[in-house]
């Protein structure tokens, strides 16, 4: 490979990897924004720096922090899924609030469902 090339080479592999900084940091500030993920997380995910040179290290690299972002989210749902059938076992069956948890409770178990 001629210099020339390899700067070319250089110089595409930084644009991806800034490109999927760009989208990374995107949606980790909106989560943090919409409450879904903590800060510290967010600052754990964008911290980790890219040292990959091929593209195909580099599209590693980053499928492993979206699955990493993955796992989060779905620690978290079933965190609530957790939380909402404790809840709804504490009410009793004529609760009015019974049905609505029970309809949220759905929602949630439908939602991690969704992200297998």
């Amino acid at each position: 490979m001629t210099s020339s090339a390899e700067e070319l080479e250089i110089e595409n592999s930084v644009r991806l990897i800034m490109r999927y900084q760009i989208m990374l940091v995107s949606h980790l500030e909106n989560a943090l924004k919409n409450g879904r993920i903590d800060e510290h997380t967010v600052t754990r995910l964008k911290s980790q720096g890219c040292i990959a040179q091929t593209h195909d290290e580099i599209l590693d690299h980053f499928e492993g922090i979206f699955h990493e972002l993955l796992a989060y989210y779905q620690d978290r749902l079933r965190e609530r899924i957790v939380k909402g059938a404790e809840f709804i076992d504490s009410l009793s069956p004529t609760d009015p609030r019974r049905e609505p948890a029970l309809d949220k409770y759905d929602r949630l178990c439908e939602q991690l469902r969704n992200i297998r």
